[in-house]
């Protein structure tokens, strides 16, 4: 597996794994305000311009609302569970180009 390093600001920190059969992405925002979102979804355009395959996105072990509101305004999908090293079972989600 290779981790690629896309974007990070003093606001957030964005992601991506190779695992060779698929791309994951990891977001992490360390300060949350309109403007931060704002600019997270105007560079995840053009991020996905450039970078058109589909991309999975894992939930946290204790998954919730919140994480789901966040990441299906980004245009993620529910797209089943996988079962972790651990024996726990998370939502995984998707993001296709049209």
């Amino acid at each position: 597996m290779q981790r690629y390093k896309v974007r990070e600001t003093d606001d957030y920190t964005f992601e991506v794994d190779d695992h060779g059969s698929g791309l994951v992405v990891h977001a992490e925002i360390r300060h949350y305000s309109p403007a931060v979102l704002r600019q997270c979804e105007r560079e995840w355009k053009l991020f996905r311009s450039i970078v058109t395959a589909p991309l999975f996105a894992i939930g946290p072990s204790t998954e919730d609302a919140k994480w789901r509101r966040f990441i299906t305004r980004f245009g993620f999908k529910p797209h089943g569970t996988v079962l972790c090293n651990n024996g726990a079972e998370r939502s995984v989600y998707i993001h296709t180009v049209p």
